[in-house]
């Protein structure tokens, strides 16, 4: 780990980076959500070797983040100097990814992969649709970070009246977190009414939890 990074990590302030190329160009809700900016000092004309060059630098970026808030929603966009030589126009494109969510348990390696070879493909559609643009200079890859909170399982909630009508959907009330070992020991030990939890035997003695 670079020694920016180590620092950074210490801190425990993800928004903090600031250092060897990669700078913080906004953020909110105590860096829940941050973008961030990543260059190089050298010239590039060709994508592949752009990427190749910042890789060490996003995931490290990426590990430090997932560090602090242990699940993410990731998404770059790379901007380009392009000129169209027949008008004498020049204009900065930009490509951008999909959001991919990251995890501690995510091989970022794989991830990077998909992100360039993404957005690579983008800019190639570019220029065979748009005949006559050319690529003059790869500017800057801005990469856009949002604190993942997937929803967990809860207790239970009311189902619509046109589902709940249907007869077709298992929804037992309970007050626990355990909405599918109680879902189980209804379809095992079914009840003529009130589908609450009073009226099954006991999820732990069905179910083993």
């Amino acid at each position: 780990m670079s020694s920016h990074m180590r620092r950074l990590d210490h801190k425990g302030r993800a928004c903090t980076i600031q250092a060897d190329g990669i700078y913080l160009i906004q953020s909110a809700f105590k860096c829940r959500i941050a973008s961030y900016r990543v260059k190089t000092d050298e010239k590039h004309i060709d994508y592949i070797t752009f990427f190749d060059t910042i890789k060490f630098r996003i995931l490290e970026l990426s590990k430090v983040v997932l560090r602090a808030h242990n699940a993410i929603k990731v998404n770059v966009e790379v901007f380009a100097t392009y000129v169209l030589q027949s008008q004498d126009i020049s204009e900065i494109k930009s490509f951008n990814s999909i959001n991919r969510i990251l995890d501690l348990s995510t091989e970022l390696d794989v991830v990077y992969a998909d992100l360039r070879e993404a957005v690579v493909s983008q800019t190639a559609d570019f220029q065979h649709k748009d005949s006559g643009w050319s690529l003059q200079e790869v500017l800057f890859l801005e990469v856009n970070i949002n604190k993942y909170s997937p929803l967990g399982g809860c207790s239970y909630i009311k189902l619509p009246k046109f589902i709940e009508t249907k007869k077709g959907v298992v929804n037992v009330q309970n007050n626990d977190a355990y909405c599918f070992a109680w879902a189980i020991t209804s379809a095992l030990y079914s009840a003529r009414d009130h589908v609450s939890t009073s009226s099954y035997l006991h999820r732990a003695e069905c179910c083993g939890y």
